[in-house]
C-alpha cells in the first residue's frame, strides 16, 4: 500500500459510523453472516504528474463510500478498504482487471500509482470496495489517462550573474557546471560533460559550439557562457581533452563576432573561433529544404558533436528564436527561409526551422541556453530589455523553446503586450514552428516540459 504524501491527496475518509453499520434514516439488514458485497465506489478521478526526474505518477482520488451494499441497503459491516485495478490499453486486446495493484486494502480515498508506468502508455483504472467480511464490490466506472513523460529542463538562476551590463564569469561558470552535473546526475564536472556525448569521447573527438551573434553589439551569446562550457569540456578525460578540438562558430560578419566578444582565432593548442560568412569553402553542395535551395555548413558533417548555445529573444518573423531557430546559422541563405509568401505569409519560418534542425538533430548533444538577459520585444537584432540571470540546459529543443516562449510571454504580459501564440495562421506573430517541430513529421521533441531548479 502506498502512502499519500501530498496535502491534496490526504484522505478525508471517516468510517466510524460505518463500523456501527448505521446511517441516520436507514435500516440495516440482519442477515448473518453478511454476504452482500458493497455497492461500487463512485467518483474515481485520475491525474498524472511527474517527479523531477520525469517518473510518472498517477494520483487517484474517489468519493468516500456511501456504506450501502449492492441492494441499496446499509452495509452491515461497513467498508474496510479499497482495491485498485489497472489495465494497460492495447489495440485489439480485451481489458483485464484481474489482480489489484495494491498489496493490502487501501485506507482512505486516494492512492498514488508509480509502478512501471510506460511512457506513451494509456491506462484505465477502476476500483472496488471491501467490507469487513471481505466481500468485494463490483468495479467502479473507468478513469483513463495517458502517460506522456515531459522533457526535463534544468534552470540555474543567480542574481549575482550580472551587475548592470557586466557578466560575472565565475558565477556563470558555477551555473553552467551545476546544471550539467545535476542533469547528468554526476558530481564530477569532467565526467558529467563526457556523459553528454552518446557515442563517447576520445582525444580525437571534434566538438562545435554554435553561438548567436546576429545582434552585433546587442543581445548575443555571452563569451562568459561559452568559456564556462569550454572549461567543462577541457576537464573531460581526466583533464586531457584537447582544447583545439573545440570550434566556436556562427555565420555572421567577423566584425559582428568581434563586437559580441568572439574575435576570430585559430591558434595552436587553443579553441578556434570561426565564421562561415563570405567563405565559399564553408558550404556543401546545394540541397532542397522544403521549397528552398540551400547549402549547409560543412562543419556540421566535420564535427562529431554540436553544443547549441542560443540566446533568449523574440523574433519578428518566427515569434521567438532560441534552441530550434539558432541553426538557421548553418544555411547559406537564411533570408529565403523567413517567409513562404509564394504560398501564404501565414507560414513565416515554418516548416523551415524544423527542416533545418532535423539536419543537425543527431549531432546536437545539448542546448545550453543563454538567458542571462533576454528580449521580449524588438527582436532579434536588438539590445537586451529584460534580465533573467538564468541558464537553461536540456536536450529537447522543442521543450526548451516552450520554456523560452513562456519567459518571453511572461515579460510581455507584464508590460501589457500581446502574447506570442503558437497557433498556425497567426502570421509573423506566431511561434508555430515549435508545434511543427514536435509533430510526427519531425519528432524533434515534446511540447510538455518540467523545469527543475538547479541548486548552486
Amino acid at each position: 500500500m502506498k502512502k499519500i504524501s501530498r496535502r491534496k491527496f490526504i484522505s478525508t475518509t471517516a468510517h466510524g459510523a460505518a463500523g456501527l453499520g448505521i446511517i441516520a434514516g436507514c435500516t440495516t439488514r440482519t442477515t448473518s453472516p453478511d454476504i452482500r458485497p458493497p455497492s461500487a465506489p463512485e467518483g474515481l478521478d485520475v491525474l498524472v504528474d511527474y517527479t523531477d526526474d520525469g517518473t510518472p505518477q498517477a494520483f487517484l482520488t474517489w468519493n468516500e463510500h456511501n456504506l450501502t451494499d449492492i441492494t441499496g441497503a446499509v452495509s452491515e459491516t461497513g467498508i474496510s478498504g479499497y482495491n485498485i485495478y489497472r489495465c494497460l490499453v492495447k489495440e485489439n486486446e480485451a481489458e483485464h482487471y484481474d489482480t489489484p495493484i495494491n498489496t493490502s486494502p487501501v485506507q482512505g480515498t486516494s492512492y498514488i500509482d508509480e509502478d512501471n508506468l510506460i511512457d506513451l502508455g494509456s491506462y484505465k483504472y477502476r476500483i472496488s470496495a471491501l467490507d469487513r467480511n471481505n466481500n468485494e464490490s463490483p468495479l467502479s466506472s473507468v478513469s483513463q489517462v495517458k502517460i506522456i513523460r515531459p522533457s526535463i529542463i534544468f534552470k540555474a538562476t543567480d542574481t549575482a550573474a550580472s551587475s548592470g551590463a557586466k557578466i560575472n564569469a565565475d558565477v556563470i561558470k558555477t551555473m553552467v557546471h551545476s546544471a550539467i552535473k545535476q542533469m547528468q546526475k554526476i558530481t564530477d564536472t569532467g565526467k558529467a560533460y563526457e556523459s553528454l556525448f552518446s557515442k563517447g569521447v576520445s582525444n580525437a573527438t571534434a566538438i562545435a559550439i554554435k553561438i548567436n551573434c546576429l545582434a552585433n553589439n546587442g543581445l548575443c551569446t555571452h563569451p562568459e557562457v561559452v568559456n564556462a562550457i569550454i572549461d567543462g569540456l577541457t576537464q573531460m578525460l581526466e583533464g586531457t581533452f584537447p582544447k583545439d578540438n573545440i570550434t566556436v562558430f556562427d555565420d555572421r560578419m567577423p566584425s559582428y563576432l568581434k563586437n559580441a566578444g568572439f574575435p576570430l582565432k585559430n591558434d595552436p593548442g587553443d579553441y578556434k573561433i570561426i565564421t562561415l560568412f563570405n567563405d565559399d569553402n564553408a558550404w556543401s553542395s546545394p540541397a532542397t529544404v522544403h521549397n528552398s535551395t540551400q547549402r549547409f555548413a560543412k562543419i556540421v558533417d566535420e564535427v562529431d558533436y554540436i553544443i547549441n548555445v542560443p540566446v533568449l529573444k523574440n523574433h519578428s518573423n518566427a515569434g521567438i528564436t532560441f534552441a530550434l531557430k539558432n541553426f538557421f546559422g548553418i544555411i547559406d541563405r537564411p533570408g529565403d527561409m523567413h517567409d513562404d509568401s509564394a504560398v501564404s505569409q501565414e507560414t513565416w519560418c515554418d516548416p523551415y526551422i524544423a527542416e533545418v534542425y532535423k539536419k543537425v538533430a543527431d549531432k546536437v548533444a545539448v542546448t545550453i541556453g543563454d538567458a542571462v538577459f533576454g528580449a521580449y520585444k524588438n527582436g532579434p537584432a536588438t539590445s537586451p530589455n529584460f534580465i533573467l540571470n538564468t541558464i537553461l540546459v536540456g536536450t529537447d529543443p522543442v521543450a526548451m523553446d516552450m520554456a523560452a516562449l513562456k519567459f518571453i510571454n511572461d515579460a510581455r504580459n507584464e508590460k501589457g503586450l500581446s502574447t506570442i501564440p503558437t497557433e498556425a495562421g497567426a502570421g509573423n506573430a506566431s511561434a508555430q514552428h515549435i508545434i511543427t517541430a514536435s509533430s510526427d513529421a519531425y519528432k524533434l521533441g515534446r511540447l510538455n516540459k518540467k523545469i527543475v531548479e538547479v541548486s548552486l
